[in-house]
């Protein structure tokens, strides 16, 4: 069986998370499965490890939006795609906690994105030589300042998400991203400062400098919906239509069920 991999949007939340599924791997393929938008990537949660020979499904609650994206997956340098798929979203950013329960949709205010990208190069003389020598290791991922403007109760989420003190998506419209900035980025968020606009209003520009990371969980995946979904999508039913919904469907088909279209 040849490997496949399928996107779909699904319903829940906004911005929507997007389901990948990849099936046809063998027990022991070592996987890899990311997001592109045109020459960016981003990896997808869960998807790094190796498979059990059973289908892989996953949850990317990272996606950009309003642009078309396309999800791989990656098995001994053979690459299989997804067609792509749209994450439609009425703003141009949201910040969110890793596991998307936290999201704070916001305007980026900082138009210019100045990055700080830091080098680790040591330069040192030795004796009886004129010339220098260098040692050479691998840049760091940049730095810099976000500074964003959020209004009324997606103040006090942001203020959450900070004081949370774990790491923090940003996930960008491809209008941003279409400038050379990267559709999502995994920020490490530092102590910054929060001012009210003007004399009126609930408006809050927030600045605070952040630090580029590498996904820190890249093994653990995501699940959109919970027993307490499915609890909720029958509530008022009664046993024989509970047994019926389900007699049309196998396990396989359960997982990838999008439960969020009877929510």
């Amino acid at each position: 069986m040849a490997v496949a991999i399928v996107a779909s949007v699904l319903t829940t939340s906004d911005p929507r998370p997007v389901q990948v599924v990849a099936s046809g791997m063998s027990d022991g393929d070592v996987f890899t499965v990311v997001g592109t938008y045109g020459v960016r990537s981003w990896p997808v949660p869960g998807g790094t490890g190796t498979s059990d020979g059973t289908s892989l499904v996953l949850v990317d609650n990272r996606a950009p939006f309003n642009g078309e994206i396309v999800y791989t997956v990656t098995i001994g340098g053979v690459v299989t795609q997804a067609d792509p798929v749209t994450v439609d979203y009425d703003g141009d950013c949201v910040l969110q906690n890793l596991a998307g329960t936290l999201v704070v949709g916001c305007a980026v205010i900082s138009t210019d994105d100045e990055r700080t990208f830091e080098g680790r190069v040591s330069v040192f003389a030795i004796s009886a030589r004129s010339s220098m020598s260098g040692r050479f290791d691998a840049g760091l991922a940049p730095a810099g300042k976000l500074i964003v403007e959020v209004g009324g109760a997606d103040s006090l989420k942001l203020e959450q998400l900070i004081l949370a003190g774990g790491a923090v998506i940003r996930r960008n419209s491809v209008r941003v991203t279409d400038r050379g900035i990267p559709p999502v980025e995994i920020l490490a968020v530092y102590s910054g400062t929060a001012k009210l606009v003007g004399a009126v209003g609930t408006l809050r520009n927030w600045a605070f400098p952040v630090q580029q990371l590498g996904d820190p969980e890249p093994g653990v995946a995501l699940v959109a919906f919970d027993l307490n979904d499915v609890k909720t999508a029958f509530t008022g039913g009664d046993l024989d239509g509970f047994k019926t919904f389900f007699s049309s469907y196998t396990l396989d088909d359960l997982r990838v069920y999008d439960w969020g279209v009877l929510l």
